[in-house]
């Protein structure tokens, strides 16, 4: 024989549950989620402490040189200078002169992603070279650079993405004696 709950536990049940209700409505409500803070603005991270050599100009254009002569070599459209991507790669090439390592990370904790966001840049299909090495001039120092990163698949396919229109080059001179050198490749 099944036995029913009587009058009295029905309304215990139904009080409780109204108490439950009551409670639950004088609950705060939950807090919304932190919205994330915008990236800082572009400053530079190593003001006083980044030696960019006198030829940089020079270096950046024989540079880009090199990198379009492996392009058109593979029927890709040459690259052309932007102004921004030129700005945090000369950032990034002082971070990693004041670091005495090559790096994507910036001294501020920066990733390439970051810099990009910072200064309104598109971040698909974006790639940055990096590389260090001791100082020289001329069209050696050029040759050595892009004959290394043609030997690396990640820097080569950087290098020949053909979606990429536009690159910036940055230089330093480091306290370790070596140069660095940041390369940043997009499309805007």
């Amino acid at each position: 024989m099944k036995k029913t709950p009587s009058a009295r536990t029905k309304s215990r049940l139904a009080t409780a549950t109204l108490f439950l209700a009551a409670l639950s409505a004088c609950a705060p409500a939950p807090k919304p989620k932190p919205t994330p803070p915008a990236p800082p603005p572009i400053v530079g991270s190593t003001p006083g402490h980044c030696s960019v050599p006198a030829d940089i100009d020079i270096f950046r254009e024989k540079l880009l040189a090199g990198i379009n002569a492996e392009r058109v070599k593979k029927d890709l459209s040459p690259l052309s200078v932007s102004p921004k991507l030129e700005q945090i790669a000369q950032q990034q090439a002082c971070d990693d002169a004041v670091q005495g390592i090559y790096s994507h990370t910036g001294l501020d904790g920066s990733s390439y992603a970051d810099r990009l966001k910072r200064i309104g840049y598109p971040t698909k299909g974006a790639h940055e070279n990096t590389g260090m090495g001791a100082p020289a001039e001329g069209n050696d120092t050029v040759k050595t650079i892009v004959g290394f990163w043609m030997l690396s698949i990640y820097h080569r396919n950087n290098m020949l993405d053909p979606k990429i229109t536009q690159a910036g080059i940055g230089r330093a001179h480091g306290s370790n004696g070596n140069d660095f050198w940041v390369v940043d490749f997009g499309r805007p």
